[in-house]
């Protein structure tokens, strides 16, 4: 099997290169055919890569190619060696396929989407940038390359998130996604040492081989784990660590879609499954990450429920989500948390795709309350995003059906297994989820698609004969409105940015068939990967217990949202207290603002004053005062008189004759 991992981190990189110094230059076909041709080239080498691997014998499905032999110290057995080196394996095909697959689409949509930005070049170049950075995250075969890809998309997400610079809300949300991101990266790096320190390597298979060094259970073995799911819980946006991912909303919508679906806040979720042997090694861990994944996604299921603005609504969506991937590795089913993670990519980067198209089609409009019955108008967005509606809900056949089932299974099976309670209530929490989850998305769904049109005038027909029909096509749609809504030449996007919407609704419907029961081809071909796991497998009673229930959770959430906006969003202000204690995200940014950045802020400026100002700066000036007191002083003996200067070495001879008089 090859090994062609550099071949889809190079192209990425040489487009950010090309379009970093010359797209200024360049034309817009130009720019686009370096952006297109380096991420389309690293998804072929990926397919073809992949190919390759299949065809492979399960002994033989592990290759690690050193790039570049970059430290060697010592001699013998206790030798210390780190390359740069890029691992190949089940896991990494896997990866590469979403990261450059979906990416390859969120580029071809952004042609159309970002078609007017005076900084269409700009954008491409971090685009590809993005890519390579994930990329690298994912071929890394040491924990050191690991982190500088951890790192780089940190710094990409910050470049893209405040893509509009010209704007203090983009600035603002890339700061605060810099600095969260920043304190996971620091709790990797306390793990990166404790590795080396316990292990005397970074190296994967090392580290992974030499795992019964460090007893079971052990003080150590729980703080590797839990440091670097720190690091997990920041790039994923889990508890405490979650509140950069809805102000990166502040981005263009290509970005959301590609730092929420397929890349960015999944990068917690692989290295979980990547370094599962040291969680398995810390049992301890392993159930933190279960709990803070369960209680996640609850938390921000909630949120959702009350939220307006779309793509704050498909945000929350996805932290919740992010969570229920937690769950499942969480209960030693990491094979169903790379599962939801893919089907998660297809139809949580169509959401935001489709929210973009919405958003194109009303001038920037994301306000609910502004939209409503734009089903006749945007048929092809309609149909794709019902479709990943359905999916995220959990309706079969549809693709989130079979992942998020399997996460669901496997928490119930530990439930009646272990008969311990917290596995009991984690299971319950992700079954509420499942019902809140379809709630929110039909009410996001039936708010923008059903009911009449609610907002305001977006471009005026070109044509009297063109508003004649508009008007009558819209009162014959009226639902009790006084007069005719107007829609005013709300259209469809172009071809460029629904192609992308067709091939990620068929995946949404489709996907779940690479891990279909009775043929678990995902399950099979990541087994080498998760070949120290204890084995759990769902007896078919509790299998079919859990589908049923899931579904049922399913419809359940989807008839309470019938119920309420088959008719549209009619949107009333409530003073319920704890109807506004959810609408404004529990006040976390409020109490965040209060208790950590007022006083810092405070702290700062009085050690600005009292620090800086008065002692630092007023010592420095105090000493220059004193200096200056003295050279005024001695600067009246320089008088330029020889009466003067004799009159001086008089005295000064007198002294001294009178200082050895006394003396002897």
């Amino acid at each position: 099997m090859a090994n062609l991992s550099l071949w889809v981190l190079l192209p990425p990189l040489l487009g950010f290169i090309i379009l970093g110094l010359l797209g200024r230059l360049m034309g817009r076909s130009g720019i686009l055919t370096v952006a297109w041709g380096a991420c389309g080239l690293s998804f072929l080498v990926a397919i073809f890569n992949f190919i390759s691997i299949i065809s492979t014998p399960v002994s033989g499905r592990s290759n690690d190619l050193t790039v570049y032999e970059w430290v060697t110290s010592g001699i013998g057995n206790g030798a210390f060696h780190l390359n740069f080196g890029l691992l190949y394996d089940p896991l990494t095909a896997t990866m590469l396929l979403v990261v450059t697959g979906v990416g390859l689409l969120i580029h071809i949509y952004s042609a159309g989407y970002m078609e007017d930005d005076p900084g269409f070049w700009r954008f491409f170049a971090y685009l590809n940038f993005f890519i390579f950075s994930m990329v690298l995250l994912v071929t890394a075969d040491n924990f050191l390359f690991l982190l500088v890809g951890w790192g780089l998309v940190g710094l990409a997400s910050f470049l893209l998130i405040g893509f509009w610079y010209q704007r203090r809300a983009p600035v603002a949300a890339a700061r605060k996604a810099f600095v969260i991101n920043i304190i996971g990266d620091f709790g990797l790096m306390l793990a990166i040492f404790l590795l080396f320190i316990n292990y005397g390597s970074l190296n994967y298979h090392d580290v992974f081989g030499s795992i019964n060094k460090v007893q079971l259970g052990s003080a150590t073995a729980i703080a590797i784990a839990l440091l670097i799911f720190v690091a997990c819980a920041a790039k994923s946006a889990q508890l405490p660590l979650y509140m950069w991912l809805p102000d990166a909303m502040e981005g263009p919508t290509p970005v959301s879609a590609l730092i929420h679906a397929a890349t960015m806040v999944t990068a917690g979720v692989y290295l979980v499954a990547r370094a599962n042997p040291l969680f398995e090694n810390a049992p301890v861990a392993l159930n933190v990450v279960a709990g803070i994944g369960g209680a996640t996604a609850l938390y921000a299921a909630i949120i959702a429920l009350t939220q307006l603005d779309i793509k704050r609504v498909l945000a929350y969506s996805t932290i919740s989500q992010l969570g229920y991937m937690f769950m499942g590795e969480g209960v030693h089913n990491y094979t169903s948390g790379i599962f939801h993670l893919v089907t998660h990519a297809f139809f949580k980067a169509l959401l935001f795709l489709g929210a973009g198209a919405i958003i194109h089609a009303l001038a920037g409009e994301q306000d609910m309350r502004n939209m409503g019955g734009l089903r006749q108008r945007l048929p092809i967005t309609f149909w794709t995003f019902l479709a990943a509606v359905l999916a995220i809900s959990g309706i079969p056949p549809f693709a989130g059906f079979w992942s998020k089932d399997e996460i669901l299974g496997s928490a119930l099976n530990a439930a009646i297994t272990s008969g311990d309670p917290w596995s009991w209530v984690l299971w319950a929490v992700g079954l509420l989820t499942a019902v809140l989850t379809a709630f929110y998305m039909f009410r996001l769904f039936f708010g923008i698609f059903f009911g009449t049109y609610r907002g305001e005038r977006v471009h005026v027909p070109a044509t009297e004969h063109e508003q004649d029909e508009e008007e009558a096509e819209d009162a014959g749609h009226g639902h009790g409105h006084a007069g005719p809504v107007r829609y005013y030449n709300i259209h469809e996007v172009p071809a460029v940015m629904y192609v992308p919407l067709v091939i990620l609704g068929i995946l949404s419907v489709v996907g779940g068939v690479i891990n279909l029961p009775g043929l678990t081809t995902l399950a099979n071909f990541l087994d080498p990967i998760f070949h120290n796991v204890p084995a759990h497998e769902i007896p078919s009673t509790i299998e079919w217990i859990s589908i049923g229930l899931g579904v049922l959770a399913a419809l359940v959430g989807l008839a309470l949202a019938w119920s309420r906006y088959r008719k549209g969003f009619e949107y009333k202000e409530s003073s319920n207290p704890l109807y506004q204690f959810v609408f404004h995200k529990y006040y976390v940014d409020e109490a965040l603002d209060v208790v950590l950045i007022r006083p810092i802020l405070a702290l700062g400026r009085g050690l600005t004053f009292g620090l800086e100002n008065f002692t630092l700066d007023g010592l420095s000036r105090g000493i220059g005062l004193v200096l200056r007191a003295c050279s005024s002083g001695l600067r009246r003996l320089q008088t330029g008189y020889m009466r003067n200067y004799a009159l001086a070495i008089m005295v000064g001879v007198v002294l001294i004759v009178v200082y050895y008089a006394v003396r002897g």
